[in-house]
């Protein structure tokens, strides 16, 4: 019973050091990196990226960016039938568009997050795709309003 106990005991104090000798650490890092990065900003700012079409990536924002619609005419309802877009995965262009919407439709006011900025293949204009409840919602830049 005795040795039981001791073992117990020996195993718990064994996690403990684990934990503080190599997970702390770990997270201390992990944690420095992510402020030192919000404290300068460079996470949450959204920049354009200069690119030729053939060389048109999307750019998946690494912060919750909320936007606000300003403009629903500016709200492209079925961009997801072509492959004008480089959407983010298969699953957001077949649920980007009026055909998977049922009864929704993005109003002015509606508050989404931006999941992410891709470029239309004619205009090279700058499309957000929001998220908004369980809705993605391809919009121009212009119909938006960064929150």
């Amino acid at each position: 019973m005795l040795n039981k106990i001791n073992f117990k005991r020996i195993l718990i104090i064994g996690l403990g050091f684990f934990m503080v000798s190599i997970v702390v650490p770990i997270l201390i890092i992990i944690f420095q990196i992510h402020y030192e990065q919000w404290l300068n900003n460079e996470s949450s700012s959204i920049t354009k990226v200069e690119k030729s079409q053939d060389e048109q990536q999307n750019i998946i924002l690494p912060t919750v960016q909320q936007a606000e619609i300003i403009n629903v005419t500016k709200v492209y309802p079925a961009i997801n039938k072509g492959n004008c877009l480089n959407w983010p995965n298969q699953e957001m262009k077949v649920r980007g568009g009026i055909d998977k919407w049922d009864s929704f439709y993005p109003k002015k006011g509606d508050v989404g997050i931006i999941i992410a900025k891709m470029n239309h293949c004619h205009s090279g204009d700058e499309i957000y795709l929001l998220k908004i409840e369980q809705y993605y919602v391809p919009i121009m830049y212009n119909g938006i309003h960064l929150k």
